[in-house]
């Protein structure tokens, strides 16, 4: 814990610039003194942690300073740089390429990583102020578009989570009294408040995928021009003996599973399950209509 603790203190230090001990200590929930011996850890293991008190004091690292490329592991310093490129894709800080600078680069760039939603502002507004919660611990009131309606809801920010292709926020709920996730792309507002709220243990089946949820399978037939959609979201893929290929694939959830049978048009064929070929022939029956205008 210890290390894990350092390791985070220096990664804040390389990218704030400044923080001080009581930040410091109620970040990583521990007591001012165990932050102090902290740097002095920092400081024998010769990276120039410096000091300075009053008003806008705090730790910083010596201007100009570079970890030393021996400090962490190629495999380690690799992974540092990934994340910084894929929160930067996304939250667009500006700190990011001084982070990048102080860092000691990998002896080989074999990575680029883009999360944002194509140039989407709005979204990296969001993650910025949604992120600026959580640090603080402010409550937010989001408005949030569901399927039937939008939504007001009081929430207390944990987590920014990457999960099926998209960013969501992890919360508690207060209207519902439990965790909620919610897309940033389905957030249309928020504001946060003044009340602060205590940290409570985010359940580990919000961040880590659950063994026990139900999978939901499609098969069918597919136009074999569209073959490389269905290899690069990991289906099961057979020719067939007519010429169509046999594909098989499972989702996390229905609403996708739908969607992405639906981009396919007439190039893809359900087979299984029934109730969603009905569903997309009640969507066709839908678009006809509209189209003819009756």
């Amino acid at each position: 814990m210890t290390s894990d603790r350092l390791l985070g203190i220096l990664t804040i230090l390389l990218r704030q610039g400044r923080a001080t001990a009581p930040e410091l200590a109620a970040r990583f929930e521990v007591s001012r003194r165990t932050i102090n011996r902290d740097i002095d850890r920092l400081c024998q293991a010769g990276i120039p942690v410096e000091s300075r008190a009053g008003y806008g004091g705090g730790f910083s690292i010596r201007e100009g300073y570079r970890l030393p490329e021996n400090l962490l592991t190629a495999e380690e310093m690799e992974a540092i740089f990934a994340g910084v490129q894929g929160l930067d894709s996304v939250a667009q800080a500006a700190h990011a390429p001084s982070l990048r600078d102080k860092l000691a680069p990998p002896e080989e760039d074999w990575i680029s990583i883009d999360l944002g939603a194509c140039g989407d502002e709005a979204l990296a507004q969001r993650f910025a102020q949604i992120r600026a919660a959580i640090r603080e611990r402010h409550v937010l009131e989001i408005r949030y578009l569901y399927a039937n309606g939008d939504s007001v809801r009081r929430v207390e920010p944990h987590r920014l989570v990457y999960r099926w292709g998209g960013w969501y926020l992890a919360a508690f709920c207060r209207l519902r009294g439990d965790w909620r996730l919610f897309r940033l792309g389905r957030i249309r507002a928020l504001e946060g408040a003044q009340e602060r709220f205590a940290r409570r243990p985010v359940p580990e089946a919000m961040l880590l995928p659950d063994p026990n949820a139900p999978l939901y399978p499609l098969a069918g037939r597919l136009n074999p021009q569209c073959r490389h959609y269905a290899l690069e979201e990991g289906a099961q893929v057979e020719e067939g003996p007519d010429g169509w290929l046999r594909v098989r694939l499972d989702f996390a959830n229905p609403e996708a599973r739908l969607r992405w049978a639906l981009r396919f048009g007439d190039d893809l064929e359900v087979t299984e399950p029934e109730s969603l070929r009905q569903e997309i022939a009640r969507r066709a029956e839908t678009l006809l209509r509209r189209t003819k205008g009756t």
